[in-house]
């Protein structure tokens, strides 16, 4: 059963304030105690080199970076050799920036699991040359369609137990998330699966963007996600809009996000937190990387300040 929002809101709020306080240590998070306050994820910034991107990022004053490890990126898996990892790793260690993750884009729900099993692998070992003390999170989506959920979902849920052990067996975490559209959208559905699969290596990513074109409200979704969330990905919709239009951190001035800021640090969240730029403006033949990492600096930075006032 999918329970709607107003059902999921009556059913989930209580119980999740209480599992809010707890503090989860995860790897790609920081030391306890010690927040990362804004990242970016470079999958807004496909054009640029790397050691670029990174100088950027750094001026600009983010504290953590995502990298891409997805095709035709500057760290794409089948590309990104050791030689190219321990450049980056030195660059990353120069400029202080602190890698929080390692994108991939995977599927939980195809019947071919093995190239899904081949990429993890390989992130890991990314994972542990950029930085073996606390190597970053790998990052998914789940793929798949909503309506595949009630067929599916034992599936998917073996499927996400062989992704944990995976990672697991080469000293990595993996964190999905949900996606408009995919098999998992709803709260419910990944705390389900969370819940089912119950792996140590096993972590949420939190992205409100998807379920705001859901019809759910934030509060709601994230007390109940946020204590089982190592990653957090920070974008807008347009709502309302069909098909769905993705927009960057504050545009849609929909989102308060100084309370979002307050709620974070309410559930004691103090693992990364990052922008990430939607497929649907970083392929836009005049979109400008750098601008636009500027600009939502420039917007978060200020709410994370204004939350602390």
């Amino acid at each position: 059963m999918h329970l709607n929002r107003r059902q999921f809101l009556q059913s989930s709020l209580a119980a999740s304030v209480l599992a809010a306080t707890v503090a989860r240590p995860l790897s790609g998070a920081p030391a306890k105690g010690k927040s990362r306050p804004i990242g970016f994820s470079l999958y807004g910034m496909k054009s640029l080199p790397v050691s670029e991107a990174l100088d950027h990022c750094k001026r600009i004053g983010y504290d953590n970076v995502e990298l891409c490890l997805m095709p035709e990126f500057p760290t794409e898996l089948k590309k990104f050799t050791p030689p190219m990892r321990r450049e980056v790793r030195d660059k990353l260690r120069s400029t202080g920036l602190a890698p929080s993750s390692l994108l991939v884009h995977i599927s939980l729900t195809e019947a071919n699991q093995t190239p899904s099993l081949d990429i993890i692998k390989g992130s890991a070992e990314v994972a542990r040359d950029l930085d073996d003390r606390r190597p970053p999170l790998i990052e998914s989506v789940t793929g798949g369609k909503t309506a595949e959920w009630d067929k599916l979902k034992d599936k998917v849920a073996e499927n996400m137990r062989r992704w944990a052990e995976t990672a697991a067996a080469s000293g990595a975490k993996i964190a999905v998330k949900n996606h408009f559209g995919q098999i998992i959208t709803s709260p419910e559905r990944l705390l389900w699966l969370h819940k089912t699969v119950n792996h140590p290596n096993f972590t949420l990513t939190y992205d409100y963007s998807h379920y705001q074109a859901e019809g759910f409200e934030l509060e709601p979704t994230m007390r109940a996600v946020i204590p089982h969330t190592g990653f957090i990905h920070m974008k807008d919709i347009e709502v309302g809009s069909k098909p769905l239009k993705y927009l960057l951190a504050g545009q849609s001035g929909k989102i308060d996000y100084v309370k979002y800021f307050r709620l974070l640090r309410e559930l004691k969240y103090t693992g990364p937190v990052l922008v990430e730029v939607s497929a649907q403006i970083h392929r836009l033949p005049d979109y400008q990387p750098v601008p636009t990492a500027e600009r939502c600096y420039a917007f978060l930075s200020k709410a994370l300040k204004d939350s602390t006032a």
